[in-house]
């Protein structure tokens, strides 16, 4: 191998470092998963130049001198490279913006892995640690770019954001999130009616990782870790909920008194919940999805939705051959599988948008998986969805006094798809996935009006939840469509009719 090309930064120090290490050159797509037939992740990165790689010292601006050893990145290697950052921790003061094709790498952590599936997180602890003002709209962001990634990086409350540019052709793109672990990632934003003080709650779109990429990305061995830090906010929320009323006889037969009637507000002092946020978010654009893995990931969380996608396979709706006679594959979209989600138990969701109690369906999802779609008109196709675990939990909805109710979130589903996702589920398989941890967590076609050339087989949830098919809302009059569909070996048996 050619020699490495290094250029190391040493400005005023910050924090504690360790003495530079020699920097990893290999590939940590392939030096992670070599066998692909133990792991079978849809992801090419070999032609990426790994080996150009410029060392950046501890610094009191970590973003600015990325910024410089990007640049030499690029004047060795236009192609691309890395910026590596040796074992330490670096403070930011607000997003890190990356240079296009320069991605960022820690210290190494091997053959670490980030998940234990339900026996919770693995071992993995990177020791390149990035530290971000706590609950700051803070990310290391990538936009319009060609390649991006973040490689083995422990970031505290900063965010990952990499979008693929509308321009960037298939076979120049390359979007990296691997064995980082990620904390304390949520947003708070104020928000004041009725307040008449200023009340701070999680911005009810915070993302832990969001890709926005159709082809080549891989988003693996990360762990999405549970809060340890605490912080109490103070909120002031609309109350439009009756109190429960109680309409049971007592013991000598007289009825009880009507409830109090309920306050028109609610003023908490709160943890604030740093686990509210959704855990991985991947978007297409719309495009069809070509070697696109999630694989191997723990998401811990209390609220949205732990890992979503969007699939479409470029078929047209019923396609069952290629135009050179080949039959159209299941499963060839975005790969999800080997992956766990943990939904806490027993929380209580005060509210969504920190300006009125929970209630009904303005509730959070408390969902595993997202089979998510760009819209009910496109395609959502595609999905291998096969060897995941989850451990899913609704949340306790207030009760009209203020104060911890008796009845939960209404969604809490393992797996979903939905209308607005598409309202067409074709060429999926879901395979070998167990998600019967916890007390929720069906794996629901919901309201679909044709569910096409799809695979449900070898799944399991818990005994008083539905695998397949369920009707509701949108679903047509004379029921959801069905063709090509084989279910087998489900625990319980799943509706496939």
């Amino acid at each position: 191998m050619a020699s490495v090309p290094f250029l190391l930064l040493v400005v005023a120090s910050v924090g504690i470092y360790a003495a530079p290490s020699t920097p990893p050159t290999d590939d940590p797509v392939s030096s992670l998963y070599p066998s692909q037939s133990a792991d079978p992740i849809r992801f090419t990165s070999s032609s990426f130049p790994w080996n150009n790689v410029v060392v950046v010292s501890g610094t009191s601006n970590p973003a600015k001198a990325y910024a410089t050893a990007a640049q030499a990145v690029l004047k060795n290697n236009s192609n691309g490279g890395v910026v590596f950052f040796p074992a330490g921790i670096y403070e930011f003061t607000g997003d890190f913006t990356l240079v296009d094709r320069v991605v960022v790498r820690g210290e190494s952590t091997g053959s670490a892995k980030a998940s234990n599936g339900p026996k919770g997180p693995g071992p993995l602890k990177p020791t390149t640690k990035f530290e971000f003002p706590d609950r700051s709209f803070s990310r290391i962001i990538c936009m319009n770019c060609t390649a991006s990634g973040v490689v083995n990086v422990l970031s505290d409350g900063g965010g990952i954001d990499l979008v693929q540019g509308a321009d960037v052709k298939d076979k120049s793109s390359m979007f990296v999130v691997l064995g980082n672990v990620l904390q304390h990632v949520v947003y708070k934003y104020p928000v004041a009616p009725p307040a008449t003080f200023y009340q701070e709650w999680p911005y009810r779109f915070s993302i832990a990782v969001a890709v926005s990429a159709h082809n080549n990305a891989i988003i693996a061995n990360n762990l999405l870790a549970k809060a340890t830090k605490s912080a109490t906010t103070k909120v002031n929320l609309i109350n439009n909920k009756k109190n429960e009323d109680v309409t049971q006889l007592s013991s000598n037969g007289v009825k009880p008194p009507p409830p109090p009637p309920a306050p028109e507000n609610c003023s908490l002092s709160l943890q604030f919940p740093y686990d509210n946020r959704y855990g991985i978010w991947h978007d297409n654009g719309g495009l069809p999805t070509v070697n696109v893995s999630i694989y191997g990931n723990y998401v811990h969380q209390n609220g949205r939705v732990g890992v979503m996608w969007q699939s479409n396979d470029g078929m047209t709706a019923g396609q069952q051959f290629h135009y050179d006679g080949t039959p159209v594959t299941q499963g060839s979209g975005v790969l999800v599988m080997l992956n766990h989600v943990e939904v806490e138990k027993g929380t209580t969701l005060w509210t969504v948008t920190g300006t009125k109690v929970a209630k009904g369906s303005d509730t959070n999802e408390n969902r595993g998986y997202d089979q998510s779609g760009r819209s009910a008109l496109l395609a959502n196709s595609g999905t291998y969805f096969a060897k995941n675990t989850g451990n899913i939990n609704r949340q306790i909805v207030p009760g009209g006094d203020c104060k911890p109710g008796t009845y939960e979130t209404t969604d809490g589903e393992g797996i979903l798809q939905q209308i607005q996702d598409g309202q067409v589920a074709e060429r999926n398989i879901w395979e070998d996935n167990d998600l019967s941890f916890g007390e929720a967590g069906p794996m629901a076609l919901y309201a679909l009006h044709a569910v096409m050339d799809m695979t449900i087989t070898g799944n399991k949830v818990n005994s008083k939840e539905i695998i397949g098919i369920i009707g509701g809302g949108s679903t047509p009059k004379n029921g959801t469509g069905i063709s090509n569909l084989k279910c087998s070996g489900n625990t319980p048996p799943a509706k496939c009719k």
